[in-house]
């Protein structure tokens, strides 16, 4: 899901609780397994969506959506 529709859905009770309370922890929930467990901690301390994302594209991990 794009960082706008997650920050959209943020709203809606009990988004957070399952999809994370930032978009960083969100890219974590859905595609933890697929990220080796050493970026982890990089993708949450990204300080945007996109500095995460741009971890992702620059250790070759696909994601379904353009940013």
């Amino acid at each position: 899901m794009s960082e706008d529709l997650f920050t959209q859905l943020c709203c809606i009770s009990g988004f957070n609780k399952m999809n994370g309370a930032t978009y960083q922890e969100h890219i974590i929930i859905i595609a933890g397994k697929r990220i080796p467990e050493s970026l982890h901690q990089v993708i949450q301390h990204s300080i945007s969506g996109e500095k995460a994302l741009d971890v992702l594209r620059q250790n070759n991990i696909p994601y379904t959506h353009d940013s």
